[in-house]
This record gives C-alpha cells, sequence and structure tokens, in this order.
C-alpha cells in the first residue's frame, strides 16, 4: 500500500502532492491561476475521483513486481 502512496503522490493532479511542483515550472501569473483552480474545492473533488479510478491500474503491476522480487521463482502473475 505504501508504494502504491508514493506513485500517487508524484502524479501532478490536485489534491496529490505532485500538483505543488507545477507553479514551480511557469510563470508567476500562470502559477497564481494555477493555484486559485487546484483550490477550488470541485477541482480538489475531480483529483480524488481520477485517483480512485486509476490506483487499480496503477497499483495491481506494481503489487505483483515486489511480490516477484520478495519471492524469485514463484512466479505469481
Amino acid at each position: 500500500m505504501s508504494s502504491l502512496l508514493l506513485i500517487l503522490n508524484l502524479i501532478p493532479l490536485p489534491p496529490l502532492d505532485g500538483s505543488g511542483a507545477i507553479p514551480l515550472l511557469v510563470s508567476r501569473e500562470r502559477a497564481g491561476a494555477y493555484m486559485d483552480l487546484i483550490y477550488s474545492s470541485h477541482f480538489s473533488f475531480l483529483g480524488i475521483f481520477i485517483a480512485w479510478k486509476v490506483s487499480d491500474f496503477i497499483f495491481d503491476p506494481i503489487h505483483l513486481l515486489f511480490i516477484n522480487l520478495l519471492y524469485p521463482g514463484a512466479g505469481y502473475q
């Protein structure tokens, strides 16, 4: 579960932690507009909904990879 949280936090979608890096890469005016956008409640709900729907696609292959690394030769699929 912690590997899923680490990956989700790197995704630059609000309310995930990766969204805080976007203003560092754009101009001051665009950063202000971006911050206004991401602090609106409907956009936060959208980010949570997307993270909820995408988490299975991200978590399952990573979980399988770590299980196969922990138990080499077992051939979990």
